[in-house]
């Protein structure tokens, strides 16, 4: 199952600047900048839950910031998926 939210100039520049060598974090953003189409992030159901787990337990910085707002996004499409029609 696919997740997909809509992103900001600002946020797919965010996601495309990070390191993509090394551990954990550098894969999730690879991760989110394959799954850049245009303004849409399209990404596996564990990759937005994933990002969401990174942006909660992590403390803050630049990176923890940024991912947040793309964490608020992804809940609100997973819960938005999860009500009933």
């Amino acid at each position: 199952m696919t997740v997909r939210i809509l992103v900001t100039k600002e946020e797919i520049e965010m996601i495309r600047s990070q390191d993509f060598e090394g551990g954990g974090f550098q894969q999730l953003f690879k991760s989110l900048a394959e799954g850049i189409h245009g303004n849409e992030l399209v990404v596996p159901e564990g990759i937005a839950r994933k990002s969401i787990q990174y942006s909660a337990g992590y403390g803050t910085g630049g990176w923890q910031t940024a991912l947040q707002e793309l964490a608020s996004k992804f809940e609100a499409a997973l819960s938005a998926r999860d009500q009933p029609s």
